[in-house]
């Protein structure tokens, strides 16, 4: 008896849902193994007692239903040609088209809020980092800002009060 048992492919062997090599496989197994065949059998005896207790679907009458689908279409005929119904004769959705194409028309031609061309934060963006020797040293500030930081650990046994007592 094989170490493997497959559980999980008895239900589609019963069903014949599996491939012709895992079916020979299972087939195979089941030959070998008792527990297994047992299963199979119980498996079987649900799956048949499912089938038995499934009702029956109803039946279609489909000369009722043509008869009933020919009757509305003649009713439909009778009626005569209905005027179409365009949508651009509503007067609601033709203005929120209208308004809607002329807040995009506006907004492709304007573009938005603009900056004024003086702009001071322009000329402190291209000028004066260049001329600023403490930017080129963008390093060295750095590790002055590390240096505060140790000197202000350092310190604060000192700033800590003390306990009298």
């Amino acid at each position: 008896m094989p170490d493997q048992h497959p559980e999980t492919e008895l239900i589609p062997y019963l069903r014949g849902e599996l491939a012709l090599r895992d079916r020979a496989r299972v087939g195979e197994h089941l030959r070998e193994c008792a527990d297994c065949t047992r299963a199979l059998g119980a498996f079987g005896e649900v799956l048949d007692e499912l089938r038995r207790s499934m009702p029956e679907p109803p039946a279609l009458h489909w000369a009722r239903y043509r008869a009933e689908l020919r009757g509305r279409l003649d009713a439909r005929a009778q009626a005569g040609p209905t005027t179409p119904r365009w949508w651009w004769t509503r007067p609601l959705p033709l203005a929120l088209a209208a308004g809607l194409a002329g807040v995009l028309a506006f907004l492709a031609l304007h573009g938005g809020p603009k900056r004024p061309a003086d702009d001071p934060t322009v000329f402190e963006r291209t000028v004066l980092p260049g001329k600023l020797d403490l930017l080129r040293n963008f390093s060295l500030l750095e590790r002055l800002d590390l240096l505060e930081d140790l000197d202000v650990i350092r310190d604060l046994d000192r700033l800590a009060p003390e306990r009298k007592g």
